[in-house]
């Protein structure tokens, strides 16, 4: 009997020392996504992310699951350079084809999944100025605006995030451009 009472109080012994509170303090994923910190080892979040994209692909449309095998097969998520590749161009068609109405929002979710939201707003700026990727440029910064306004994001916050992100002198007037076009889009 007192075996059972001797394990019980070890048992308790130990859980309270694992749960203890540490005397590290660890940074939160929020500031170590403002600080583009790569070095830590943070393995929980990326499988609960992993997680959740897996959770909302089995929940996703026949379209969007259409949209998202597309993307596997055209190798787009390997690809350097992803806005210039004809893959991209032929994949874009083949989103329009499947949801006219929704295509912008359903690139921009799987683009969501390579890229952050500042780099993408960067990316599709800069394709602006080729005319086969204008239309999807426009459908892509619109479905962008719409989820940073809904988010509750103001003007100030993107340019504050676009400034924290590296080569702010070689993105500098395509970045005036998308608070601009950010803050009319806010103001409506």
């Amino acid at each position: 009997m007192r075996a059972h009472y001797t394990i019980l109080l070890f048992i308790a012994a130990l859980l309270v020392s694992t749960s203890a509170t540490p005397s590290r303090l660890l940074r939160t994923e929020e500031t170590a996504k403002d600080e583009d910190v790569t070095d830590e080892e943070r393995k929980t979040p990326k499988i609960l992310e992993r997680l959740k994209t897996w959770n909302a692909d089995r929940k996703a449309s026949p379209t969007f699951k259409q949209a998202i095998s597309a993307f596997k097969d055209y190798e787009l998520k390997e690809q350097k350079g992803l806005f210039g590749t004809t893959a991209f161009k032929v994949w874009a068609k083949k989103v329009k084809a499947l949801d006219q109405e929704n295509a912008g929002s359903t690139m921009l979710t799987i683009l969501l999944r390579r890229y952050d939201d500042i780099t993408l707003a960067r990316l599709i700026g800069s394709s602006k100025f080729s005319e086969w990727l204008k239309s999807i440029a426009t459908d892509l910064r619109g479905a962008l605006f719409a989820k940073w306004k809904q988010a509750g994001m103001k003007p100030n916050t993107i340019e504050a995030q676009l400034l924290k992100k590296p080569n702010t002198q070689l993105w500098g007037e395509n970045d005036k451009e998308l608070v601009k076009a950010y803050t009319a889009f806010f103001n409506l």
